[in-house]
């Protein structure tokens, strides 16, 4: 029996042996993978950190054109303001603010553009003569109304004074 004990606990302790190799080589395969993903991922970051750096750089550039542009502008504003004060300043008659008065927008980039004019259309026409109409017949019934009212009131005056006693007349 007690051989039969120690063959059960060899065979336990060769088993244990076996499964912590397998877990200590399995932990190292793991481990041996993940360190080979790691490392290629350093590829793609790579790439990312270079296009991203391209970018910055672009975007510097043109944000830098856009400074340059905004200081010249703010330049020749200046320097038109300043021009433009100094002829109101200089003027000794309205007849010289004449050039101050006229704005150049050239050189903004901008044309000038001649003011919309408007086209009476045939359909607003009729529009505005039945405009007319309708304030010329309102007029007329309003004038209507205020001659009724009057000579309504004149007429029950006239009653009233009638059914009243001559007594009453006369006071």
């Amino acid at each position: 029996m007690m051989n039969r004990i120690e063959q059960f606990a060899d065979n336990l302790k060769s088993e244990s042996r076996l499964l912590a190799d397998r877990a200590v080589s399995g932990l190292r395969t793991a481990g041996l993978e993940t360190a080979g993903f790691i490392s290629r991922t350093k590829g793609p970051v790579d790439a990312f950190a270079d296009t991203a750096l391209k970018l910055n750089k672009q975007s510097h550039k043109n944000i830098e054109k856009l400074l340059k542009q905004q200081v010249k502008m703010l330049d020749t504003l200046i320097d038109e303001s300043a021009s433009r004060i100094e002829k109101v300043a200089k003027a000794k008659d309205v007849s010289d603010l004449k050039d101050v008065i006229e704005v150049d927008f050239s050189a903004f980039g901008i044309q000038k553009k001649a003011p919309a004019r408007r086209k009476a259309t045939a359909k607003k026409r009729t529009t505005k003569k039945a405009a007319a109409k309708k304030r010329t017949a309102s007029k007329a019934t309003a004038k209507k109304r205020t001659t009724r009212k009057a000579s309504t009131r004149k007429a029950s005056a006239k009653k009233a004074a009638a059914s009243k006693p001559a007594s009453a007349q006369a006071a």
